[in-house]
């Protein structure tokens, strides 16, 4: 469990529904916003990749056998990120990072596999505040594509066209005076092809239906 300027926390699950005390990690006052778990260097557990607002930067907790004390940075510092996700971008077998910006575009870091994030992609509008993102192949080519959330701005997904690095393809979708702060993907008419639904502040929430997708 992540929070804005309070510990963050992790809750150990016993497997049959019930969750012990809470055992702190990161600083105690991180402004944490997203956090998502995945195995960054291939190591056989789970990191923890946190995305920090209010000037605070972007940290990967690692795991080492239950412990995340140890800590690196990933991110410009200035990105003030809202969201991050995680999945194999470029093909290569390797986790990468995807983050939601307000502070500048949005970026992908491209993992090595052993923990390594120098390379690295801008993508996006330089002017949009996006607040969230998911990964999924949402035209089933084979690779990633991208959904962000946008505040007082249409959403985009950005259809991943392969290549090196990956050329991103952008479609907008939904109204442009929108606050879309989360986002929801699966297939949810069963026809194969992951929909999108989205969480929205002054407008009702929406649900987009993946008609086109794919089917050339």
């Amino acid at each position: 469990m992540v929070n804005r300027a309070r510990q963050n926390f992790i809750f150990h699950g016993n497997g049959s529904g019930a969750f012990g005390k809470g055992t702190p990690f990161g600083a105690g006052d991180d402004s944490t916003i997203d956090v998502v778990a995945a195995d960054l260097d291939g190591d056989g557990d789970p990191d923890l990749v946190l995305a920090n607002r209010d000037g605070g930067a972007n940290t990967i907790h690692w795991n080492d056998g239950g412990s995340f004390e140890r800590v690196s940075g990933y991110g410009t510092g200035s990105d003030e990120t809202r969201g991050v996700a995680v999945g194999d971008v470029d093909g290569d077998g390797a986790l990468d990072i995807v983050t939601a910006n307000i502070g500048e575009s949005n970026a992908v870091y491209f993992g090595d596999g052993s923990g390594g994030f120098d390379r690295s992609m801008p993508f996006g509008r330089d002017d949009d505040e996006s607040y969230a993102v998911h990964l999924a192949d949402l035209d089933l080519d084979g690779d990633a594509d991208i959904v962000v959330a946008n505040v007082r701005a249409r959403n985009a997904v950005y259809f991943n066209q392969g290549g090196e690095p990956p050329a991103l393809h952008e479609f907008r979708f939904g109204c442009a005076d929108c606050s879309t702060y989360g986002l929801g993907l699966g297939d949810l008419n069963g026809d194969g092809f992951p929909d999108i639904v989205t969480a929205n502040s002054g407008a009702p929430n929406g649900l987009f239906a993946n008609v086109t997708a794919g089917r050339d």
